[in-house]
């Protein structure tokens, strides 16, 4: 400090960079800042006159501030070497230079009020002959000017703690003083060494604010809402997204961007090159309220840190953003991700130092250090992230090579300390330290340290779930049939849908499309479907369960398609003279048909016709005949259908009854003829049916012949006979006559005749009744006949 004091009392070697800011604003203010002018113009008068002391050190003062203004005119020192120059002078200004600098202001401000009054003569001060210099053009950018209280108070003067920077400029008494160094992030200069490629992300138009970790863990497990259209038409933009996110182990973490673009865009995550798709541990939340795209990781493993991309896009355009991913273990906070990354130039080396001018050199006080050649101990070879599948891999080995051999490490798993066993081993060969895990499974997971006097090395190890093992628990069918034109199908099921199978023919793999149709459900059923089949997709067929042996077989038949009928023949009974129509239905329009009839082929001729209307098959015979009816028949090369057809006469009487007169106890037979030689007939008596007895029979001759035959007619039989076929009747009349009786002889008892002579006798009879037989007559005598 005592060095700098008689610096200011000797004018001839000023110091250059000492001025403060204030000093570096004289030039801009002329009324202020225009001494020498003043000084230059003052007359002759006054140099007979001695300038006081205080003149004097007022004239140092002026002289000090032109000079400091010519030199740094010439020494043309960059921006930032004058700032770091300043402060350094600045620094070394101790409180009570600062105080004489005050000192000096006042006075000269009531120098200045002295020579500017009308009132009391301008005093003369001689100046030397140095020919005041224009003033420097020193360029100001400023920010825009922020409103109402925003900017700190201290700028503004006589706020907070007094300036320990000297100024010849009074201080203002309303408004704040410009400053000549103004922030302006945009286009501010870089500090030295410091390099910035961060882009430049522009603000969301909507008040936008990133949801909290309560607030996504409600709506993770509610549907999203979809983004919304934001601004003019154009590509989208990622207005809102952090450098770096944290997550704990084993929670939930998420990675929240906010976006615009018109129209909504669409988004895909990356984690390093490989893109992440949902499902599983990940899931997209999109919020339409604060248009913001999350994504969710379930179960965060150490192994889920590191670079992590997202790209939103629409069909004007794209936009994208890396972030960074942190985990830090359950038991505590990962600082990493609160620490903002900046990145800087290297320093040049090479490169000359900024002038910094007359600065006087001094010795910087140095401890006295105490000199160690010992090198610390470090890790040569440090510990490799390993990666295993549970079941496949038999064993993990972590090595590492340690400046020090021989060492006693010790072996941590997250922060458990770990102990040879079974599970685990340790190996230390001379500088080689190894930790061999035997079969890993997936709960080993995590973080592994090696410790070795204090110094640590670690790595991840990431155990895959073990592939799993699936079986066949219904095979396919030893034989499978399928027919030309029609799909056929071949079904198995495994043990689990999760189970991943493919389908080959012979050694060529099916793939599902126009020809092959591939399906599997959540029940592990599944299917092979060949579609529009041909007798050349006859053939062996497989199902294999993917990375396993395991497989199932079928013979895949392919035959002719066996036509069904859908619709068949119905049994019929016409009249003869009466249409035929036989009618059925296939379920293919191109089947063929057979009409058969009593096995026999029928042929279409005059009467007969066969046609075919779509799937529809009909015989019509015409004009029939009772020698058409038979049982009908209709056959495809798979089915057949059958039925019977009764032709019936055009039923008539051929001979009807007739009135008819007959005796007593004769036999008495009445005849008719049909023309339906099927068609039944019921004789009647007086309107009541005769009943077959011992004296009456009916008879059916066939041929449609039929009788009725009373064996010994009786007066009662007397009456009207009536024969019915269906609604066919035929009547007669019978008349019984009454019946012979014996004859009657009217003879006396006594004949006289000559005895010479032969004797005559007349024997008188009488018959009652209709004479039915020839008289015969017996002579006796004493009761003995006689011949006659």
């Amino acid at each position: 400090q005592e060095p700098l004091k008689k610096e200011e009392k000797v004018p001839e070697k000023p110091k250059e960079k000492e001025p403060s800011k204030k000093e570096e604003k004289l030039p801009e203010k002329p009324k202020e800042k225009e001494p020498s002018k003043k000084e230059e113009k003052v007359p002759e008068k006054t140099k007979d006159k001695e300038p006081s002391k205080r003149e004097e050190k007022v004239e140092q003062k002026f002289e000090k501030v032109q000079l400091k203004a010519v030199e740094r005119k010439e020494e043309k020192v960059d921006k930032k070497g004058e700032k770091v120059e300043l402060k350094a002078v600045e620094r070394k200004m101790s409180k009570k230079e600062e105080k004489e600098k005050v000192k000096v202001e006042t006075k000269l401000q009531v120098e200045e009020a002295l020579e500017l009054s009308p009132a009391e003569p301008t005093p003369k001060i001689k100046v030397p002959s140095i020919k005041a210099p224009e003033a420097p053009k020193i360029e100001v950018i400023r920010e825009k000017t922020p409103t109402g209280d925003s900017r700190k108070s201290s700028l503004i003067p006589g706020s907070g703690p007094p300036s320990r920077r000297g100024s010849l400029i009074p201080p203002e008494e309303k408004g704040r003083r410009p400053s000549l160094i103004i922030s302006d992030e945009e286009n501010r200069k870089l500090r030295p060494g410091e390099m910035v490629d961060e882009k430049k992300r522009r603000r969301p138009s909507t008040d936008m604010r990133r949801p909290s970790i309560a607030e996504l863990e409600e709506k993770i497990d509610k549907p999203s809402t979809p983004l919304k259209d934001i601004g003019p038409a154009g590509p989208p933009a990622i207005v809102d997204v952090q450098e770096s996110y944290s997550a704990v182990e084993d929670q939930t973490g998420y990675m929240t961007v906010g976006v615009e673009g018109n129209p909504a865009p669409t988004f895909k995550f990356y984690k390093g090159m490989s893109e992440i798709m949902e499902g599983g541990r990940f899931k997209f939340l999109t919020d339409g309220e604060t248009n913001t795209i999350t994504l969710c990781m379930r179960k965060i493993k150490p192994n889920d840190e590191g670079k992590y991309k997202v790209v939103v896009s629409n069909i004007h355009g794209e936009d994208s953003a890396e972030m960074q991913l942190y985990v830090s273990d359950a038991s505590g906070m990962d600082f990493r991700a609160m620490l903002k990354k900046r990145k800087y130039a290297k320093w040049a080396k090479d490169k000359e130092d900024p002038d910094w001018g007359d600065l006087k050199e001094t010795e910087k006080p140095m401890p006295a250090l105490k000199k160690v050649e010992k090198k610390p101990e470090t890790f040569l070879k440090p510990l490799i992230d390993q990666y295993a599948k549970e079941g496949k891999d038999k064993k993990v080995v972590f090595e590492c090579v340690f400046s020090k051999p021989n060492c006693k490490p010790k072996w941590y798993f997250r922060k458990d300390e770990l102990f040879p066993g079974s599970k685990y081993k340790f190996k230390n060969e001379g500088d080689q330290y190894q930790l061999i895990i035997s079969a890993p499974k997936v709960e080993d997971t995590g973080k592994y340290t090696i410790e070795i006097g204090g110094v640590a090395c670690t790595a991840f190890l990431n155990v895959d779930e073990p592939d799993p093992s699936y079986t066949f628990i219904r095979p396919l069918l030893a034989k499978t049939e399928g027919y030309t034109r029609h799909e056929a199908m071949m079904e198995c099921t495994v043990s689990s849908g999760m189970a991943m199978i493919s389908w080959f023919k012979g050694t060529l793999k099916l793939s599902d499309g126009d020809k092959y149709e591939i399906t599997k459900d959540m029940q592990g059923v599944c299917r092979l479907t060949i579609k529009y089949c041909k007798l050349e997709d006859s053939g062996e067929y497989t199902c294999r369960i993917d990375k396993q042996e395991d497989k199932t077989t079928t013979n895949v038949v392919i035959t002719e398609y066996p036509y069904k009928f859908t619709k068949v023949l119905k049994y019929q009974q016409v009249t003869e003279k009466d249409t035929i129509t036989l009618l059925c239905e296939i379920d293919d329009p191109a089947g063929d048909v057979t009409w058969l009839k009593n096995e026999q082929e029928i042929k279409p001729d005059k009467r007969v016709s066969i046609s075919k209307d779509g799937r529809k098959r009909k015989l019509v015979i015409k004009d029939a005949k009772v020698t058409d009816a038979g049982m009908f028949a209709c056959t495809t090369n798979a089915d057949k259908t059958e039925a019977e057809i009764l032709v019936q006469y055009q039923n008539r009487f051929n001979k009807k009854l007739k009135d008819t007169v007959a005796v007593e106890r004769e036999k008495l037979v009445f005849d008719i003829e049909l023309q339906d030689q099927t068609a039944p007939a019921d004789w009647f008596f007086n309107g009541k049916p005769i009943e077959s007895n011992d004296r009456i029979e009916i008879k059916n001759l066939g041929g449609g012949k039929h009788q009725l035959v009373f064996k010994k007619l009786e007066m009662t039989d007397q009456g009207e006979i009536t024969c019915k076929s269906g609604e066919l009747v035929s009547s007669c009349k019978l008349e019984v006559k009454k019946g012979e009786l014996k004859p009657v002889i009217n003879f006396g008892d006594t004949v006289d005749a000559p005895v010479t002579k032969p004797v005559i006798m007349d024997v008188p009879y009488t018959v009652e009744g209709t004479r039915q037989t020839q008289i015969e007559a017996k002579l006796f005598k004493d009761g003995k006949a006689l011949p006659l």
